[in-house]
């Protein structure tokens, strides 16, 4: 099964992110807190994802041991490049985490979960600022736009 074509631009972020799932899958074998039923059925979805995107995982594999710094270039570009949609995110995210802290019934858990996004959407306006400030643009171009 082919990967849309919005997680495409973001190859490297979704391969990294696919080594950890399989980490703390792992460790979830050895984790108390759950039943072994759903230990295995964690590691039962890891193994899924992996078995229908396995050509996918074994080209970006490839890439990494090929020349892993070009690699991480690439990552960081990605990264950068995913602050293009936060504000769709931020969109999206905001009224699911409101009606949850509305019908949350633990209000300390929800009211951290709004003070997450309250900083992330500040993060988001400081950047937005930032980015279209011509005096940083400058900085940007003449310092660190060589690196990517």
């Amino acid at each position: 099964m082919e990967l849309s074509s919005f997680l495409l631009q973001f190859r490297g972020i979704l391969f990294l992110f696919v080594i950890v799932w399989g980490i703390f899958s792992i460790l979830h074998l050895f984790h108390f807190g759950f039943s072994v039923v759903w230990r295995f059925i964690l590691l039962l979805l890891f193994i899924f994802f992996v078995l229908l995107h396995y050509p996918f995982l074994i080209e970006e594999l490839n890439q990494l041991t090929a020349n892993y710094l070009e690699y991480f270039k690439k990552i960081l570009k990605e990264i950068v490049n995913i602050f293009n949609y936060i504000d769709f995110f931020l969109y999206f995210f905001w009224p699911i985490i409101l009606i949850y802290s509305f019908f949350s019934a633990k209000e300390k858990k929800a009211l951290d979960f709004i003070k997450i996004f309250v900083v992330i959407t500040l993060m988001f306006w400081l950047i937005q600022f930032v980015k279209d400030n011509p005096f940083v643009n400058q900085i940007i171009q003449k310092y660190f736009i060589k690196y990517f």
